[in-house]
């Protein structure tokens, strides 16, 4: 319920929505009570599961959304932008936050990776 509900609050999720911060967001919260989690048993497989989503709204309209695969799987992969995206707030969360310029810098050979001569220095840009 709080995933789904942040989904549908803020169009997106990250590691920031987990922190003490995020996860006493009080418009989520109220969001997540509403969030009636169903088993469809059509989905139930080993592996990588299926998933749907159903909203109805106050007006009793209903909108709904089916993914096969998740994004990230090799089946439907993420976007070059949306890999880098959620590169930044990983790197944003670590122990040692790099500073943003490094950070940009490590994604621009990581982007380019068969023309970087040294892999060696993606290494040294995340230290």
């Amino acid at each position: 319920p709080f995933t789904v509900a942040t989904v549908l609050a803020k169009k997106q999720i990250g590691l920031r929505d987990f922190t003490p911060e995020g996860i006493s967001d009080a418009t989520v919260l109220a969001l997540a009570q509403k969030v009636e989690p169903r088993v469809e048993p059509r989905f139930c497989t080993q592996g990588i599961t299926p998933a749907r989503v159903e909203v109805r709204t106050a007006g009793n309209r209903t909108y709904s959304r089916e993914v096969s695969t998740p994004p990230g799987h090799v089946d439907n992969p993420m976007s070059m932008d949306d890999l880098m995206q959620k590169f930044r707030d990983c790197a944003a969360f670590a122990i040692n936050p790099l500073p943003k310029a490094r950070v940009e810098h490590a994604l621009k050979m990581l982007v380019d990776l068969e023309n970087v001569a040294d892999v060696g220095l993606i290494g040294r840009a995340l230290r």
